[in-house]
């Protein structure tokens, strides 16, 4: 049987390369995969996917709203107005730099 640290760096680097299928470049997996490799190290610790699994969907919706610009609809006095805003979310390296 396989130890959990090979474990964690198994799913760690399968979970980061598993995104070029979504056309994610090779750099980027490898950013990915050292999330993927916390989210596994979180996993073997609480003894539950639950945690990983709420971390997964918190990172995919910053990265939504960092990217994409939102269209709204307002809903006021029987009339429907519709805005548009841009969201500006700084990152790390905004922070750091």
């Amino acid at each position: 049987m396989v130890g959990e640290k090979w474990a964690v760096l198994f799913n760690g680097a399968a979970f980061g390369f598993s995104h070029l299928a979504y056309g994610f470049s090779f750099i980027s997996c490898l950013g990915i995969a050292i999330g993927g490799l916390f989210l596994a190290g979180l996993t073997i610790r609480s003894a539950s996917l639950l945690p990983a699994a709420i971390w997964h969907v918190c990172l995919n919706l910053l990265m939504i709203l960092k990217r994409f610009n939102y269209d709204i609809v307002i809903f006021s006095q029987n009339q429907i107005v519709w805005r548009r805003f841009e969201l500006e979310i700084p990152v790390l390296s905004d922070i750091c730099l």
